[in-house]
């Protein structure tokens, strides 16, 4: 299987999406898909199927309605949450030539960014889905994240999207004008795994394979941190170390690893 988000289902039981397991998947779940479960149910209540490889990651719009699946061969498939009839995407994109490993959407349920590895080196893009595959692409970026884009995340209120890198560097592009990158450090030296916004929306936490969380301003972009915590998930020996996922509460930060653990930590 691969990475997975969750989304809500407006009743008193939570749902989530995730991608099936390949090597023993529930009877009920086909191979390559992205699932949507209920809590206390042991069924899988739909199956979203025709994702082209391994899933990488999942991603919502703001609304809640279209998900982003990434996928290992550099597909990204758009399906529609609340569609839990059609068991295919309604939307693909040929985005990276390799591989894709990340999406988000921005101030739009249409407009989306994603990142992976291309040959060409445009290892983040972004893309239209109301226009024609010929014109999806309406922004390519190349030399952004050396080695390939890990994480992304969208600053609204400073008209940003961060990208986070294999290599341990940080860009943020400003997508109100130029459209270039505008700021780019050294943030960890392993890759960033996992980039979030802060409750208020005007910083950023990163999370690196080394097992450390940072907190950074993104109102002066500057490359010192604010605040740090480290040695979060362990290294195994077959496993990758650090921090594998993270998810910003209100009061809270969450991080899972390969260890097997999943830690709170008090927001600053």
């Amino acid at each position: 299987g691969g990475g997975g988000g969750g989304g809500g289902s407006g009743s008193d039981a939570g749902a989530g999406a995730g991608s099936a397991a390949s090597s023993d998947p529930a009877p009920n779940v086909a191979e390559r898909a992205v699932c949507l479960w209920q809590f206390d149910q042991p069924d899988c209540l739909h199956s979203f199927g025709g994702v082209g490889d391994k899933v990488t990651a999942i991603a919502f719009d703001g609304l809640g309605h279209k998900f982003a699946v990434a996928d290992a061969s550099g597909t990204v498939s758009l399906c529609r949450f609340d569609d839990q009839v059609s068991e295919r995407p309604f939307r693909q994109f040929a985005c990276h030539t390799k591989r894709a490993d990340c999406a988000t959407f921005l101030s739009s349920s249409s407009v989306f960014a994603t990142g992976g590895l291309s040959a060409d080196g445009v290892n983040v893009a972004v893309w239209d889905s109301l226009l024609k595959p010929s014109r999806s692409r309406v922004l390519g970026l190349s030399s952004v994240c050396d080695g390939g884009a890990l994480a992304l995340v969208h600053a609204p209120q400073a008209s940003l999207l961060l990208c986070g890198s294999r290599r341990g560097d940080v860009a943020a592009v400003d997508m109100r004008n130029t459209k270039q990158v505008v700021h780019r450090w050294h943030a960890h030296d392993s890759a960033v795994k996992a980039l979030n916004l802060a409750p208020d929306g005007q910083h950023m936490f990163t999370a690196s394979g080394g097992g450390s969380v940072k907190l950074f301003a993104l109102d002066r972009l500057s490359d010192t941190h604010q605040c740090r915590w480290t040695g979060l998930h362990s290294k195994g020996m077959l496993v990758t170390a650090g921090v594998m996922g993270m998810v910003v509460c209100p009061q809270s930060v969450l991080t899972c690893g390969a260890d097997g653990y999943v830690k709170r930590l008090g927001l600053p």
